[in-house]
């Protein structure tokens, strides 16, 4: 396995049994262990992804994922999140 911008790729595809195949049902996806979410106040769903040490929001209407909270940034391991009122995003990170 390799080790690319903060996430695991195998380099070799998979060894299969004989007799036995692979095929990917689904695509990959832009949510890296998702775990909890809310629908923020703009009606977006906010997803806190702990293996992913990020926080994205999906439009429902368009399907665009923007990532609000990246890899990198001040939380790491995000494993819930919730909304003040005021809006803001509290996160709860795993330790």
């Amino acid at each position: 396995m390799a080790f690319q911008s903060g996430r695991y790729r195998a380099t070799n595809p998979p060894a299969m049994a004989e007799g036995w195949s692979f095929e990917r049902l689904t695509p990959p996806s832009h949510l890296f262990g998702a775990n909890g979410m809310r629908t923020g106040p703009d009606g977006r769903i906010y997803v806190a992804q702990v293996s992913g040490s990020q926080i994205s929001a999906i439009d429902v209407a368009s399907g665009v994922i923007e990532v609000v909270s990246p890899l990198g940034g001040d939380i790491v391991g995000p494993d819930d999140l919730d909304f003040g009122p005021d809006g803001k995003i509290y996160a709860i990170e795993h330790l």
